[in-house]
């Protein structure tokens, strides 16, 4: 891959956006800091925070607590079980339930305690309630018009420490991550200024910290990040998956790795949309990356609904933030996280160092309405990946997942089934669908794997409920 035509190709992405960029995306509720992605087909799931504007939009009147007053609720309840077609080791989740609740108190305007509880158990197998738990995430927003400039309000929220489901710019180093830390956000007209300091992202070690300053609803955004973490000097061996919670968090020098970001993201018509995100790594020898996303929707009479998506990465050897080849974990593992792509920088960072990198990602998700409450339904993602060795003599490593560096590799995932909605208007629901890929989870879901999603061919049986 020649750099400078990745540089100069993401240069002028960013420049078309700018100059086809119109006002079509349709009003969404204004929730401060939402990281969910407005153009899948996925079911987006709650925030925890800012409840009753969430009650009060349109697509939640079927919700049964109150848009209004000192106290609300809501909860996604789920059922179901996951049974591989071969013989093949199980999903974990081969006999699940889910209690996503949602709990939102608002004592006095301005002050909002959020209680978002999962409760869980992964396997009617393992026994009655013996793996059954329950995660707490607890968000304390404060919020408040400080002043005024130029008759607008300059408003502050802050808030912490459950902060959900995170992507910082458009996704090039940080995408749908569950963080836990604390945000403060300054709003005037259309812009924003945030400041974030996370915890564990990827690693047992590391911290993630962003300044970023956007304008235009968001539209553009230049990020700071400083992504601290712990690397083992030369000779010394990473500490194993599995280890890190006996780790001391001192057993390494801390470093650092600095970032400054440009992303942009605009509507060119009410269907159609181009995102882009420029990433610069500060290093005595700079390292660059780059991502571009083209995202297609067409939603037509509440009966059938299409989103086509494009997506491109460029990570050159040495953009992550590790300087040795230490393998990312993911921390929290529940069926939540199928809504959700398998393209994700968690899948190169971990070798990052020492290869080049690029890939291509066709996404594509469509539903479509029957007579009789039936719905047919397709989610579907084509990534092709390349790494290029960068260092002389050359070696080759492997990811968790079975990709070879250097080398190249192609894969389709999928699932498709129906769904049966006994209420029209409801969403309420049953369903069978089939998959090659499930959520990878240990004993414990909260045990960090260095898997994302087990591959295999599963036939899943869910009933869900939103209350």
């Amino acid at each position: 891959m020649n750099y400078w035509l990745i540089r100069n190709s993401t240069m002028c992405l960013i420049l078309a956006g700018l100059l086809c960029a119109r006002r079509g995306e349709a009003a969404q509720p204004d929730i401060v800091a939402d990281d969910r992605d407005q153009y899948t087909l996925f079911y987006r799931h709650p925030v925890n925070r800012q409840l009753f504007e969430q009650m009060a939009d349109p697509s939640f009147a079927y919700r049964l607590g109150p848009s209004s007053g000192p106290i609300t609720a809501l909860s996604d309840v789920t059922m179901g079980t996951q049974q591989t077609i071969h013989a093949a080791s199980q999903s974990r989740y081969h006999g699940w339930f889910t209690a996503d609740t949602y709990i939102g108190v608002r004592p006095v305007d301005g002050l909002d305690i959020n209680l978002n509880l999962l409760a869980l158990n992964p396997s009617a197998s393992d026994g009655y309630r013996a793996s059954g738990s329950v995660h707490p995430g607890l968000a304390l927003h404060l919020y408040h018009d400080l002043f005024t400039v130029d008759r607008s309000p300059v408003r502050f929220d802050i808030m912490g420490s459950d902060l959900g489901w995170v992507t910082t710019g458009n996704g090039l180093l940080l995408e749908s991550t569950p963080l836990e830390g604390v945000i403060g956000v300054a709003r005037w007209k259309q812009w924003e200024l945030k400041y974030m300091f996370a915890g564990r992202a990827y690693w047992y070690d590391d911290d993630y910290e962003t300044i970023s300053l956007s304008a235009l609803k968001g539209k553009v955004l230049a990020n700071f990040v400083n992504w601290q973490k712990q690397d083992p000097p030369a000779g010394a061996t990473p500490i194993a998956p599995g280890f890190e919670a006996s780790a001391a968090p001192t057993s390494y020098p801390s470093g650092h790795a600095y970032y400054g970001t440009l992303s942009t993201r605009f509507p060119i018509s009410d269907r159609l949309r181009l995102a882009t995100e420029f990433g610069y790594r500060v290093q005595r020898q700079p390292k660059v990356g780059a991502m571009g996303r083209a995202d297609f929707i067409v939603k037509e009479g509440g009966w059938y609904a299409v989103h086509l998506g494009y997506q491109f990465r460029f990570y050159r050897a040495g953009f992550g933030p590790r300087d040795r080849l230490i393998s990312p974990t993911w921390s929290f593992n529940t069926p939540q996280q199928q809504d959700s792509y398998v393209t994700n920088p968690f899948e190169y960072l971990g070798i990052s160092q020492a290869y080049d990198q690029w890939s291509h990602t066709v996404m594509g998700e469509a539903r479509a309405r029957a007579p009789f409450g039936i719905e047919v339904y397709a989610d579907t993602e084509l990534w092709v990946r390349y790494a290029r060795s960068a260092t002389v003599p050359q070696f080759a490593s492997f990811t968790a997942g079975g990709f070879r560096a250097p080398g190249e590799s192609t894969n389709f995932y999928y699932q498709s089934g129906i769904r049966y909605y006994p209420w029209s208007k409801l969403p309420h629901r049953a369903s069978f669908s089939v998959s090659n890929k499930q959520v990878q989870a240990a004993w414990v879901v909260t045990d960090a794997v260095e898997r994302r999603f087990a591959p295999g061919t599963y036939w899943i049986l869910m009933g869900e409920a939103y209350l």
